[in-house]
């Protein structure tokens, strides 16, 4: 099923922030088991490479490897926390068996939609940073959409760039000022355990390394449920029943 709803209030930001707060608290645990599965463990695989290059070559394929499952492992990760979610924010719950189907299902359009956007909003910014910028802001959610309601990669972009109309700017603020927490507190834990000298080097250090991938961990599910919530709001939460949710997933 298909939900075509837009919602024509002003965006609260306010409210995106509360419901994600409120999302990662009532599904702490599946979430960090799913970051762990999907992000940690590749990470781990990825770090333990990259310790062990020195002593043989072979150790540097390991390391390639888990760079390569930490990508994939992301998108499945980010296929299962939108379906749990936008299932919460509708007082739903749901299998984690559904959640990896769904996932599987979808992984190789979020494959195709992550590339294309990739190069898409490069070349914009390629070309000047501001239309880059709002490439990224006119499809800050055409993840959710191709997950939750079942669209097709060019149709997420579409219905992505509906649902932003007219919001962007508040959608720009509010990434803005996540992306500074997210920052602040990234250089802190740098500065902390030694790494923050190794992010300004040439060749970024084992430390550096470490730190960013294992901070993904946190990151992707906090990132993934940010952009749940934005998306629901976008839509119009009033609009939208529990039971149309469960029936996308159905």
């Amino acid at each position: 099923m298909t939900i075509e709803s837009v919602s024509p209030m002003p965006l609260d930001i306010g409210e995106v922030l509360s419901d994600t707060f409120a999302v990662i608290g009532r599904t702490f645990v599946v979430l960090a088991n799913v970051a762990v599965l999907f992000v940690g463990v590749p990470a781990a695989i990825r770090i333990a490479g990259l310790a062990l290059a020195p002593v043989s070559p072979l150790f540097a394929l390991v390391g390639v490897t888990g760079a390569v499952a930490t990508w994939v492992g992301m998108l499945f990760a980010y296929g299962c926390i939108f379906q749990l979610a936008m299932q919460d924010l509708h007082g739903q719950s749901i299998s984690t068996d559904a959640m990896v189907a769904t996932a599987t299902r979808k992984f190789w359009p979020l494959l195709g939609l992550a590339l294309l956007m990739g190069l898409a909003v490069l070349a914009g910014a390629a070309l000047l940073v501001v239309p880059g910028v709002m490439l990224l802001l006119a499809w800050s959610v055409t993840f959710p959409a191709l997950v939750l309601e079942d669209r097709g990669v060019f149709a997420a972009f579409r219905r992505s760039a509906d649902l932003t109309r007219g919001k962007r700017w508040s959608i720009f603020l509010l990434l803005f000022l996540v992306t500074l927490v997210v920052m602040v507190i990234e250089l802190v834990l740098f500065a902390i355990f030694g790494g923050f000298h190794g992010l300004l080097a040439p060749r970024q250090s084992l430390t550096a390394v470490a730190l960013m991938t294992l901070l993904s961990v946190v990151t992707a599910p906090f990132g993934a449920v940010l952009n749940t919530a934005l998306f629901n709001q976008l839509r119009g939460k009033a609009g939208v029943g529990a039971e149309e949710v469960a029936e996308v997933f159905a």
